[in-house]
């Protein structure tokens, strides 16, 4: 499966044989929900979100030679679109992520991925689905892969509820600028992870942490002009209901 909304340069030729046209950047695909990034939230989908092995999700940037005045034939690259994934339930990404700049002198585009927490009535979820998120992030991707003939609403041993692994090789290949990353729970590495991005990196969680079958001593290194990391923002509560959380005490 292709999701594709890259950028797209449309020319022609006017009487005296110079090329004009219109260059467009990466667009968008939201999948679920997106993050708000001053409200250190996100609005989430209530479904598990799966990208198969072999989908592409496609927001690049373009580039082609446009006559300028008074620069003649210049070469005109764009800026990579937004790619934003949300779930509540929890993320199996195995397939392609790809924003690229389309050129020299544009910018790669924005990645989002966010697990997020909804309100149960105390009496009627089970504790299965009443557990607190965790978004693990592993320098390479793990081996695990889902049957190949899985079909929609059914379950597989690579597919945990609450939880989302992601590797840090994969979101630094399609291409991205900025990153972003929301856990209402914990957000956890697992061993030595090396994360950068050439703008900005923004994390968001209840809690920061080493994954639970990691090193005591695993170094992570994150590297980017621009670093935030913050907590979660603040939720409405109904009484009678309950929103899993993990917070540093």
């Amino acid at each position: 499966a292709v999701l594709d909304v890259a950028g797209r340069a449309v020319t022609a030729t006017d009487t005296l044989g110079r090329t004009y046209g219109k260059v467009d950047k990466g667009g968008s695909i939201i999948i679920g929900g997106e993050i708000n990034a001053r409200l250190a939230t996100a609005t989430a989908a209530d479904a598990y979100i799966i990208v198969r092995e072999g989908a592409r999700l496609e927001a690049s940037g373009t580039q082609t030679v446009l006559d300028i005045k008074g620069q003649g034939a210049t070469r005109v690259a764009t800026d990579g679109g937004r790619i934003s994934l949300s779930s509540y339930n929890g993320l199996f990404i195995d397939g392609r992520l790809q924003a690229a700049a389309g050129g020299a002198g544009a910018a790669g585009g924005q990645l989002d991925i966010a697990l997020e927490t909804p309100l149960y009535r105390l009496n009627n979820a089970e504790n299965a689905v009443r557990l607190p998120r965790e978004m693990i992030i592993s320098q390479q991707a793990d081996q695990l892969s889902l049957p190949v003939d899985l079909q929609p609403g059914a379950s597989a041993t690579a597919m945990q509820y609450g939880r989302a692994r992601l590797s840090a090789e994969r979101l630094m290949a399609g291409g991205f600028d900025n990153l972003g990353l929301l856990s209402n729970g914990l957000l956890s590495f697992d061993g030595n992870v090396d994360l950068h991005m050439n703008q900005s990196l923004n994390l968001y969680a209840g809690a920061l942490s080493l994954a639970e079958r990691s090193a005591d001593n695993a170094r992570i290194n994150l590297t980017a002009p621009y670093i935030r990391l913050s907590g979660v923002g603040s939720y409405f509560g109904i009484p009678g209901s309950l929103r899993p959380r993990v917070i540093n005490s």
